[in-house]
């Protein structure tokens, strides 16, 4: 169900773009509260912003 959005969050994470990366592996949170890998990789975007 995420598998496209999560996709392309890690394409964003991988250019650099963590902004706009934290926001789709938000989405994929949203849809799917227990998505680990998701919740890790949003983490990593917040702390490489902070």
């Amino acid at each position: 169900m995420t598998k496209f959005i999560f996709e392309e969050a890690m394409i964003l994470f991988n250019r650099g773009k963590k902004i706009q990366a934290a926001q789709l592996f938000q989405d994929c949170l949203d849809k799917n509260p227990t998505d680990k890998v998701a919740k890790i990789y949003l983490e990593r975007c917040q702390i490489s912003n902070s």
